[in-house]
């Protein structure tokens, strides 16, 4: 169990004009291990948690959305590097939810444990 951020970012370029939308998902993160060894070898994972988005825009600026909820669940495979760190490989699904608008992403990720 642990405290997660998971962010993702989609960017569009149209006639040299560009438009990036970022979420954000600030989570409580709960793994289920396959082994008795934390972080080695295949695990479950879930999340739930605050939601934001941002977009920049050329021309534009930044905007940032309110707060919203979300949620994500996955999989992946660990491997030990240090007696404290490991690597992750993470194959998720995230939802986010702000103001009235859902967006879900397919997510392939390397990650760090520690």
């Amino acid at each position: 169990m642990g405290f997660v951020i998971n962010a993702w970012g989609d960017r569009y370029e149209v006639m040299n004009e560009s438009m990036q939308l970022n979420g954000y998902l600030f989570s409580l993160s709960l793994m289920h291990l396959l082994n008795r060894k934390i972080g080695q070898g295949f695990f479950f994972r879930a999340d739930a948690g605050a939601a934001k988005f941002s977009i920049v825009a050329d021309g534009l600026g930044n905007s940032t959305s309110d707060w919203g909820w979300g949620g994500l669940v996955g999989g992946g495979f660990g491997i030990p590097i240090t007696p404290g760190t490991r690597i992750l490989f993470n194959v998720n699904y995230s939802i986010r939810h702000v103001e009235g608008e859902s967006v879900g992403a397919l997510e392939f990720s390397i990650g760090g444990l520690f």
